[in-house]
C-alpha cells in the first residue's frame, strides 16, 4: 500500500502542476479513503517532490472524497445536464 500510496500522490502533484490546480485535487474511488490510514507526512514528501515546484504544491490542498455515492451523484447531474434540466 505505501507503494500505491508514494505513486497516487506523485502522480496527483504531477497533475496539480500540468493544471496549476490552486483550488485542490480531490481524490476519489475506494483506495484512497483506505490510505488515510497511511501517514499523510509520507503523502505530502511524495506529492510536493517536485524540485523548485515544492513551493507551489505544498499551497495545493488535497481533498479525499469519502461518500461512496459521490460517482452516482456525478452521474445523475450529468444526465440531468444531457436532458436539458440545469441546477
Amino acid at each position: 500500500m505505501e507503494l500505491f500510496r508514494d505513486i497516487l500522490a506523485a502522480e496527483a502533484g504531477n497533475l496539480a502542476l500540468r493544471v496549476l490546480a490552486t483550488g485542490g485535487i480531490c481524490l476519489g474511488g475506494g483506495l484512497p479513503p483506505r490510505l488515510l490510514r497511511l501517514t499523510t507526512a509520507a503523502f505530502n514528501r511524495a506529492f510536493t517532490d517536485k524540485g523548485h515546484f515544492a513551493d507551489f504544491l505544498k499551497q495545493v490542498p488535497v481533498h479525499v472524497i469519502r461518500n461512496p455515492e459521490a460517482a452516482l451523484f456525478d452521474a445523475a447531474c450529468h444526465g440531468l445536464e444531457l436532458e436539458g434540466y440545469h441546477a
